[in-house]
C-alpha cells in the first residue's frame, strides 16, 4: 500500500538524486580535462614560441659570428698584400727601379705613409 508507495517514490528520490550528483561530477570532470587540455595547448604554443625565438637567436649568433670571420680574414688580406706592396716598393726603391723624388711632393706623405713608408724627405737629392 501506501509505505510501499512512500519507499517506492523515496527509492526514486535518492536514485534522481544519485544521477544529479553523478552528472555533476562528470560535467566538473569535463571541465577540469577542457581547461587541462587549454594549459596543455597554451604550454606547447609557448615552448613553440620559444624553440622559434632560440633558432633565430642562434641564427643571428652565426650570422654574427660569420661577419666578424669575414672582416677578420679580409683585414688579413688587406695586411698581407699592403706588406706586399709595402717589400715591392722598398726593393724597386733600394734597386733604384724607382726615383721617389719624381713623386709629387704633396701626394708623397698621403701615399707612402699609407703603406708605412717614411716621407721624411727633407734631406732627399735631386
Amino acid at each position: 500500500g501506501k509505505v510501499d508507495k512512500v519507499q517506492t517514490k523515496q527509492k526514486q528520490e535518492r536514485k534522481r538524486k544519485a544521477e544529479l550528483a553523478a552528472l555533476k561530477r562528470e560535467d566538473r570532470e569535463e571541465t577540469v580535462n577542457r581547461i587541462a587540455k587549454m594549459n596543455d595547448y597554451r604550454r606547447e604554443k609557448l615552448m613553440e614560441r620559444i624553440e622559434a625565438d632560440n633558432d633565430k637567436t642562434a641564427k643571428i649568433q652565426n650570422e654574427k659570428a660569420s661577419l666578424l670571420q669575414t672582416r677578420q680574414n679580409l683585414r688579413k688580406k688587406v695586411e698581407r698584400q699592403k706588406a706586399k706592396v709595402l717589400q715591392a716598393f722598398e726593393k724597386m726603391k733600394k734597386e733604384g727601379k724607382i726615383d721617389v723624388t719624381k713623386f709629387p711632393i704633396d701626394q708623397q706623405p698621403k701615399k707612402l705613409q699609407a703603406f708605412g713608408v717614411s716621407t721624411d724627405f727633407a734631406n732627399r737629392s735631386t
